[in-house]
C-alpha cells in the first residue's frame, strides 16, 4: 500500500523541467499578443499620420480657395470691378468702344512651310511662278 502512495504522488507532480517549459510557453504566448498589439500601434500611428497630413493639405488649398474667393467679393462689391469681370467673361465694350481681337498663327503658319512633303514642294513651285 505505501508502495502506491508514492507511485501516485510522483504522478500527479510536475518536475521542475516541466513547470519550466510551461512558464516559457506561457512568457512566449505573452510576447507574442505584445509584439502583435505593438505592431498594430505602429500600423494605426503610420495610417493618422498620413491623414492628418492630407488634412493638413487641405486645410491650406481651402484657405487659399478662402483668400481667393474673399479677393473676388471685395472687386466685384465695386462698379469697376463688376466691370471688369464682365469685359473678361464675355469680351464685351461699352458703347463706342472698338474690340481687336488678336488671334496667334500657328507655327506651320509662321513659318510659312506646310506640314507635309507635298505640302512644301507645292509651296516652292507656287512662290516660283508667283514672281
Amino acid at each position: 500500500m505505501s508502495r502506491y502512495n508514492i507511485t501516485e504522488k510522483r504522478k500527479k507532480t510536475n518536475t521542475p523541467i516541466q513547470n519550466r517549459f510551461l512558464v516559457l510557453l506561457i512568457g512566449f504566448i505573452i510576447f507574442i499578443f505584445l509584439l502583435k498589439a505593438t505592431w498594430n500601434a505602429y500600423l494605426e500611428n503610420k495610417k493618422s499620420r498620413q491623414v492628418a497630413e492630407n488634412a493638413k493639405m487641405e486645410l491650406a488649398t481651402l484657405e487659399e480657395r478662402q483668400f481667393f474667393i474673399t479677393d473676388e467679393l471685395e472687386k466685384l462689391s465695386t462698379d469697376e470691378g463688376k466691370e471688369a469681370r464682365l469685359r473678361q467673361k464675355f469680351g464685351v465694350g461699352k458703347t463706342g468702344e472698338q474690340v481687336a481681337i488678336i488671334v496667334e498663327a500657328t507655327n506651320e503658319e509662321a513659318s510659312g512651310e506646310g506640314g507635309d512633303f507635298w505640302q512644301r514642294i507645292k509651296n516652292f513651285f507656287t512662290a516660283l511662278f508667283q514672281k
